[in-house]
This record gives C-alpha cells, sequence and structure tokens, in this order.
C-alpha cells in the first residue's frame, strides 16, 4: 500500500513537473508569437482610396439614365499585391468582389468604374469598400436622378419647292460712280408652304450677305452696292436651307461717268468788206465759235435788227478741236449797213459783237465809159416839175445760212 501510495506521489510530481514545464515554454512562445503577428502586419502594404465621384451626379431628363462611379485606389508596393474590392450601394446591396493584381515597388494608383442604369427618381449613394490586402471603406457619394417627360418635336413638313429670282436694278448703269450712287439686286423667294428659309448673297464670286426669314408664300429680300468702277459683274441668291432650294443669277453692267466743268461757248462774228456794185449782192459774214472744252453740243443761232435765223448745232467731241467757223450769207438789194450777230442758246447764253457790212448799190449806167458817149443836142432848159422828195427805203435783205 505504501509503495503504491509512494508511486503515486512519485506520478504526481513527475506530472507537476511536467505542467511546470509546459507553463514556461507558453511563457517563452508568447513573446514570439507577439513578435511574429508585429512582423506579419509590418509585411501588409498600406492602401488607400479616394471618394467615389458620379457622373452626372445630379441629373435631371429623360430615362433610363447611364451614372458611371470611379475612385482611385492607391497601394504601395513591395514585389506582387492582390487588392479585393467591391462597391457598397445605398440601397444595401453589393457588388461581387474583384481582384486586382498588381506589381512592382513604391506607390501604384489605379481607377475603378461602375457603371449603373436607373430608370426612375432616385436620392442614393455609392462607396467603394476594399478588403485586401486592407479593409478600407471610402466615404459615400450621394446622387439624385429626377426623370422628366420627353419632349414632343414637331417636325414641320418640307415644302414642295423653294425657288428664287433676282432682278438686279438697272441692269445697265450708266453715270457717276459716287458714293451715293447706288444698284439694287432685288431678289424673291417663293415657297409651296410656309417655311423658314437660310439664304445668303453672292457677288461675283464672293459672300457679301447672309440672311434668314419666314417665308409664307413669297417674300422679297434686297443686297445694294455702290460701284466704284466701269465693270460688268452679276449678283447671285443661294438657298441654304432647304437644301434642295433653287438659286437664281442676274448680270448687270456699269459704266462710269467722268466729272467735266460745265461747257461754255462763245462766239465772234466778222463782217465782210464794204461792197460798192451792182445790187442784189450777198454779203457773206463769218464767225469762230469756241469752247472751253468738248464733248457736248452748242446750239446757235444768226440774228440782226429784225431778224432771228434757225437754231443749228454744233458737235464738239471730247478730244477734239474747240474751235468751229461758221458763216452766214445775207441777200442785199439796196445800199444801207448790214448788220449781223451770234446768239449762244446752250449748253449756255450768250452773244456775240455785232458785226456791220457796208453795201453800196451802183446803177448800170453809172458804169458806162465816159468816151463811148453820143454827144446831144442842146435844147432849151425847162424847169422840171417839183417832185416830193422819195423816202427811204428800208433795206431789203434775205439771209441764207452757209
Amino acid at each position: 500500500m505504501k509503495s503504491t501510495g509512494f508511486a503515486g506521489r512519485l506520478v504526481a510530481l513527475g506530472a507537476g513537473v511536467a505542467m511546470a514545464a509546459t507553463a514556461v515554454t507558453g511563457l517563452l512562445a508568447a513573446p514570439a508569437a507577439a513578435a511574429n503577428t508585429e512582423a506579419a502586419a509590418a509585411s501588409k502594404p498600406k492602401v488607400w482610396a479616394t471618394k467615389p465621384t458620379a457622373s452626372p451626379r445630379n441629373f435631371s431628363g429623360q430615362c433610363p439614365v447611364e451614372i458611371t462611379f470611379s475612385a482611385k485606389i492607391s497601394v504601395r508596393l513591395k514585389g506582387v499585391t492582390k487588392v479585393q474590392y467591391r462597391w457598397l450601394h445605398g440601397d444595401g446591396s453589393k457588388s461581387k468582389i474583384k481582384t486586382l493584381r498588381l506589381k512592382g515597388n513604391g506607390v501604384k494608383r489605379v481607377t475603378v468604374k461602375e457603371k449603373a442604369t436607373f430608370s426612375e427618381d432616385l436620392k442614393g449613394w455609392q462607396a467603394l469598400q476594399i478588403l485586401k490586402p486592407q479593409k478600407v471603406t471610402t466615404a459615400k457619394r450621394h446622387f439624385t436622378v429626377s426623370c422628366q417627360e420627353p419632349t414632343r418635336i414637331r417636325i414641320p413638313k418640307k415644302p414642295k419647292y423653294v425657288k428664287a429670282h433676282v432682278n438686279v436694278k438697272p441692269s445697265h448703269y450708266y453715270g457717276f460712280c459716287t458714293p451715293g450712287s447706288r444698284i439694287v439686286a432685288e431678289g424673291t423667294i417663293r415657297v409651296s408652304r410656309p417655311t423658314w428659309v437660310k439664304y445668303r448673297w453672292i457677288h461675283n464670286g464672293r459672300v457679301v450677305d447672309y440672311g434668314r426669314t419666314k417665308v409664307w408664300d413669297s417674300k422679297r429680300v434686297h443686297y445694294s452696292f455702290t460701284p466704284r468702277e466701269s465693270h460688268r459683274g452679276w449678283v447671285e441668291l443661294d438657298i441654304l436651307s432647304p437644301r434642295y432650294g433653287a438659286d437664281d443669277r442676274d448680270f448687270y453692267r456699269v459704266t462710269c461717268k467722268t466729272h467735266h466743268a460745265p461747257i461754255k461757248a462763245s462766239a465772234r462774228v466778222d463782217a465782210p468788206h464794204p461792197y460798192k456794185g451792182f445790187c442784189p449782192v450777198g454779203r457773206t459774214f463769218t464767225a469762230a465759235v469756241s469752247v472751253n472744252q468738248g464733248g457736248g453740243h452748242v446750239k446757235y443761232r444768226w440774228a440782226g435788227p429784225g431778224y432771228r435765223g434757225p437754231v443749228q448745232s454744233l458737235y464738239f467731241p471730247r478730244h477734239g478741236v474747240l474751235t468751229e467757223r461758221v458763216s452766214h450769207t445775207v441777200q442785199v438789194n439796196e445800199s444801207g449797213k448790214v448788220v449781223r450777230w451770234i446768239e449762244i442758246l446752250g449748253p449756255n447764253s450768250a452773244t456775240s459783237n455785232h458785226a456791220a457790212a457796208w453795201v453800196k448799190c451802183v446803177g448800170p449806167d453809172s458804169q458806162k465809159d465816159p468816151k463811148q458817149e453820143t454827144p446831144k443836142e442842146k435844147t432849151p432848159k425847162q424847169e422840171a416839175p417839183k417832185e416830193e422828195a422819195p423816202q427811204e427805203e428800208s433795206l431789203d435783205a434775205e439771209a441764207t445760212s452757209a
């Protein structure tokens, strides 16, 4: 019994020693395990992420609409690292877990996205949750969706035709090319039904004006310009919209006049030499009609006491002579003085000098040779009856134009 008891005490003592050894071993192993845990934690790469963005964030319009959420994940790497993440939704649902495999050293950034489609009004949020290598959850990004009824757009029916017509007035311009001078292109646009028409004006190949107008049946549009030099050209009315519109073009001509001082005319009359002899006789007056510059007509007539001749005309070319000579013949039947002058009637009014020609008519008896006369018998001198003194006859002259 004693041996049995002693043996029992030995067994108990051995068990106690074993327990003590185990306790000592546990005490020694605990610091080592803690050190291993800290080393493992230190060896894990650090990870963080930005707050997600929503595009569009506040939507208002026709649904359904697709919204894109995105966030940036940053990882400090030492070798190869796997990153696991998922999206958290405002309705409590979660997306599938996705894995990224990154390798390298240093900080690496990657952008992750998720697209969601919404068909009704909603106020929600979305966040990104990283599961590995560390568990990180970003802040929530709130967004709204406001669905609107689609706007009905009424598309007007196309007109069957759109036509343009152009008329340049005047088609041939002749005058002074000054800033006050204008040439007008009148355009008419015709449509089969009311429509908006876009058009443009083209002048000699250069676009000079644009326009847009509502045409119900027909409408007139205008373009004008100042002629600067003599030339030929064209103006076109080009229909831009509707595209099937018919264009039109008209041609014109410009002849510019140059400015000149007004033409002034004058005249000087020369009388024929005095005449003594048989009558009737024709006496011719000559005159020089002069202008200050060419390029026009001069109207004039011969005149005298109690006489006005027919109106006559002289033309002086622009680059021709400035003096023309004219003549006028007067048929004289008796002795006396014949006076003539020229009256300028256009383009100005003027009167020349008065020229006088003297005529002395001698009868046929005064022209006989005295040697050929036969002597006459002397007869008693008789007193001739007294006669009344003849009245002075007026000069009878007929004028003819040379």
